[in-house]
């Protein structure tokens, strides 16, 4: 039940779900006033929302900066966290389809041959569609990446019972326990979230941010200004994030 109810008021106080419900008055209200005032408070959220200035002041004041590989300490292990890392591309069995945040993944490679880490946990259960001989579950794609481009079967450990970013540290803290300090590798927006939930279960443990968003926004110029599909994406994920950070208070998870 706490899941249905988080999912659906998460829906609805993202932006999309803001700008839906005021087009959904608008429709409904007969008062001339009221339709004004509402059509232009959906103009002005959009522009907001849309805003590439808007989405930089959000991503550096809530992203932490990224990491140069060359000045990370050493770690035994580190722990990338899926959500996104592989899409649904029916490329056939064997082959790898990445996804919008397979910077995850890859970087996690990139450490691995750079002698940063040692072992690679795979954190995450999620099932992907689009796989005719049989169903794929994200953590299987992230696998089959990393021995594609060398990483021996031997390094890489899977935790596949988690379903959100809690159970990620809970069930990553029963396949490896909490004593040595572990390095955890996800999107920067997702950071604060991860660092909350793995510090609640104990862990000993430095963020690793990647694909952070305020590189793409961190010069203005006149199209900083003008309304982009891809800062209103950008800017609802870090709504999501913090209505997600929200429930997780309220749930006790962090």
């Amino acid at each position: 039940m706490f899941f249905v109810i988080s999912k659906t008021l998460s829906f609805i106080l993202k932006p999309l779900g803001i700008i839906l419900i005021l087009g959904f008055l608008l429709i409904l209200t007969k008062n001339r006033t009221k339709q004004k005032r509402l059509t232009f408070s959906i103009l002005i959220l959009l522009y907001i929302f849309s805003n590439p200035i808007f989405i930089g002041f959000l991503s550096k004041w809530y992203e932490p900066g990224t990491i140069p590989i060359k000045k990370l300490g050493h770690f035994e292990t580190a722990v990338v966290l899926t959500g996104g890392i592989s899409n649904d591309s029916e490329y056939g069995a064997g082959f790898v389809g990445l996804g919008n945040q397979a910077d995850r993944i890859w970087q996690a490679l990139q450490l691995y041959r750079e002698h940063k880490i040692e072992k690679i946990v795979i954190s995450g259960g999620e099932w992907r569609k689009g796989y005719k001989d049989k169903p794929m579950i994200e953590n299987d794609i992230a696998r089959l990446f990393l021995i594609k481009n060398g990483v021996p079967d031997s390094v890489i450990v899977q935790e596949k019972k988690s379903r959100n970013t809690y159970e990620n540290a809970l069930e990553t803290k029963k396949k490896i326990g909490t004593t040595a300090k572990i390095l955890v590798i996800t999107t920067s927006f997702h950071c604060k979230r991860a660092e909350l939930c793995f510090k609640k279960q104990g862990f000993k443990f430095q963020m690793f941010p990647v694909n952070a968003e305020q590189s793409e926004v961190s010069s203005i110029g006149i199209n900083s200004f003008l309304p982009s599909s891809l800062a209103f994406r950008q800017t609802d994920l870090h709504f999501n994030e913090w209505i997600g950070l929200l429930f997780y208070k309220l749930a006790g998870y962090v």
